[in-house]
């Protein structure tokens, strides 16, 4: 059995650093599938490199990555999430945005009801 590796806010970061400076080598991927970057950055950190690509997609550790974000990513994460008024504000650079903020979990909790992730086929 596989333990489950621990990161930190500035792993996190690296991460999503990363996704950023190499998106144009990349080109257009399926944002969902498993590529060589993610696969060598999981082995390199002790995580999966589904949390990688979580963290590339704004799934997970947005509290740790908002402020690396270009405006262009700040609006299309307000527009696709229900967030509450503070989130809203961090988002925007005006605050600071909650690790375990209650609008993130709602949504999260929605997400699964409906029985897929975020981003898939026919949700939001």
């Amino acid at each position: 059995m596989v333990g489950r590796a621990s990161i930190t806010i500035p792993v996190a970061q690296e991460i999503f650093r990363f996704s950023q400076t190499n998106k144009a080598e990349a080109g257009p991927l399926d944002k969902w599938a498993p590529t060589q970057s993610s696969n060598a950055l999981a082995a390199q950190y002790g995580i999966t490199a589904k949390a990688v690509r979580d963290i590339w997609n704004k799934r997970t550790w947005v509290h740790a990555t908002h402020t690396l974000w270009t405006e262009e990513e700040k609006n299309e994460y307000s527009r696709r999430r229900k967030l509450c008024d503070m989130c809203k504000l961090a988002v925007a650079g005006k605050g600071r945005m909650l690790q375990s903020c209650a609008c993130r979990r709602l949504e999260s909790s929605d997400r699964m009801k409906r029985g897929g992730s975020f981003g898939e086929a026919g949700t939001p």
